[in-house]
């Protein structure tokens, strides 16, 4: 059994490891925004007896209102997670107008689906033994879509908060596109860059090249090689047939595509010797990026695995070094991806030097 597991390379399991831990994190994510966050809403209101929650006891109140919260809470998750898919709304103020405009949709909706009146008349007969009789306007009166309208506001507030929160938390709201895993854990074969080194000296910090060791390197650590020579690491070579948004340039780019920044409506198409921008949607440079060796690491910015000279971690944020000396901000929330990206390509140039 011992010698079974002497053949797994050390990197793969350290490999293993990260994406455990990048999994863990997603449902992390997840746990906070669908989960704790709604709770803690509904045991603010509820133990502050608020709205209907008068007529109840505190702990009564907390479970009236976790009702309605939890529910209203997923279906805003899932109506404006399908609507910003539909419309490619991946960010900008384009996206947060949408947030702010879901709760209102739901929460006409639930009212017109007499969400509201089946759960008082629920929980008034299960806790007080009667249904006590509300003023309210008729359902579908102007009267009604004026008090919908009112009632809108503190659930407008509240959505687009939390979702503030969550990307301040996360560097991302669940309404936004997940990134997709562009890279693969195996090289691989490119036409090689101009003045191109191996794949296999792509720069790490030393205790990554170390066993792959699982922390990055502290600032200003030197980027070397897996050999300790200091690191020259080749760009991604591009077909000229893809992607699209390279075809659209004026003039070829010079040297080959090292990264993609997003610039409102524009793209920066980040070459070995120029950065041209073009008019062209950041989430459709995307899609035909999943073929290259690459990842999302911000989101405004996709970096070509082979493009990345050395890791920098300055007061707690990571950066990625380019071989064009250019510096990309990597964001909370896609740390554990490059992480384990530059790991995998690491751990694999070590098992193809040693064998």
């Amino acid at each position: 059994m011992a010698a079974i597991f002497s053949r797994v390379p050390a990197g793969t399991a350290r490999v293993a490891v990260q994406e455990a831990r990048t999994a863990a994190s997603v449902a992390h994510e997840r746990l906070v925004f669908l989960l704790v966050m709604p709770l803690v809403l509904a045991a603010i209101h509820g133990w502050g007896l608020s709205g209907e929650g008068e007529w109840f006891t505190r702990p009564q109140s907390v479970i009236y209102w976790a009702s309605g919260t939890l529910p209203l809470w997923w279906l805003n998750t899932a109506v404006g997670a399908a609507g910003a898919r539909l419309a490619s709304l991946s960010r900008g103020i384009g996206l947060w107008l949408w947030i702010a405009a879901v709760p209102v949709l739901t929460f006409i909706a639930a009212g017109l689906a007499g969400f509201f009146d089946w759960r008082w008349q629920f929980f008034a007969s299960w806790f007080l033994g009667s249904v006590p009789q509300r003023q309210y306007p008729a359902s579908g009166s102007a009267a009604w879509w004026l008090w919908m309208a009112k009632g809108s506001v503190v659930p407008i507030i509240v959505w687009t908060s939390a979702n503030l929160l969550q990307r301040q938390l996360f560097g991302r709201t669940l309404l936004e596109p997940r990134p997709a895993a562009t890279w693969s854990p195996v090289p691989v074969p490119l036409a090689p860059a101009r003045d191109a080194a191996p794949a296999a000296a792509l720069a790490v910090p030393p205790d990554v090249a170390r066993d792959v060791a699982p922390d990055v390197a502290p600032a200003g650590a030197p980027a070397v090689a897996l050999d300790g020579t200091p690191a020259s690491v080749p760009a991604v070579a591009v077909s000229p047939t893809s992607p699209d948004f390279l075809r659209r340039l004026d003039r070829p780019l010079a040297g080959p595509l090292l990264a993609v920044q997003a610039q409102e409506h524009y793209i920066r198409i980040v070459g070995e010797g120029s950065a041209p921008i073009l008019l062209y949607r950041f989430s459709d440079a995307l899609e035909q990026l999943r073929a290259l060796p690459g990842l999302q690491v911000h989101r405004s910015w996709w970096v070509a695995l082979d493009a990345v000279a050395g890791i920098e971690r300055d007061n707690g944020r990571l950066s990625l070094r380019l071989v064009n000396g250019e510096r990309v901000p990597v964001s909370r929330r896609y740390v554990g991806a490059v992480e384990i990206a530059l790991r995998s390509r690491a751990a694999a140039g070590e098992r193809r030097i040693t064998a």
